[in-house]
């Protein structure tokens, strides 16, 4: 599991389940091009990314293009 995922509540629901954090994982790697990347590379890439207002909305787009 992502080790990120944690601090990223506004993409997730209020009670998040384990499918969710993993597809919210899934979501972010796609977008950043990220898939086989180490996790403390990723969530780095995404600390920087998330002051730019199009990131949650490709990742939103993203995990409902991946339902």
């Amino acid at each position: 599991m992502s080790c990120y995922t944690r601090h990223l509540g506004d993409l997730l629901p209020a009670q998040p389940e384990q499918s969710d954090k993993r597809a919210l994982d899934g979501a972010i790697r796609r977008v950043l091009g990220m898939e086989e990347a180490d996790c403390p590379d990723v969530w780095a890439k995404v600390q920087l990314r998330l002051g730019e207002p199009d990131f949650a909305g490709s990742v939103r787009d993203e995990m409902e293009a991946a339902d």
